[in-house]
């Protein structure tokens, strides 16, 4: 039995828009607080940079919840596998239940 930790398959892409959209928060944070620009130009760029970074964050978000929401424990997953199980069966559904 091997004893080291497994590492977490993301592919690149994910691993690269995570870092963009991180770096994108810290900057719009930062220029969001900072005084050294004009009021109105920081605040488009700060409002800018952090809309990057929560879009390039929203797909990370979207499918981590949907693998949470289709676990193989989750309600859901044991209602559609049972549906399915009784129409292999022939029985009859009752909507609602």
């Amino acid at each position: 039995m091997e004893n080291t930790p497994r590492r977490s398959q993301v592919d690149v892409g994910t691993e690269t828009a995570l870092t963009l959209g991180q770096t994108a928060l810290g900057f719009g944070i930062g220029l969001l607080l900072a005084g050294r620009m004009h009021e109105r130009s920081r605040k488009t760029t700060g409002v800018t940079l952090l809309s990057v970074g929560v879009a390039t964050a929203l797909p990370f978000l979207i499918n981590w919840a949907l693998k949470i929401r289709n676990r193989p424990s989750s309600a859901g997953t044991m209602r559609r596998r049972l549906r399915s199980i009784r129409e292999g069966a022939g029985m009859e559904i009752e909507e609602g239940v």
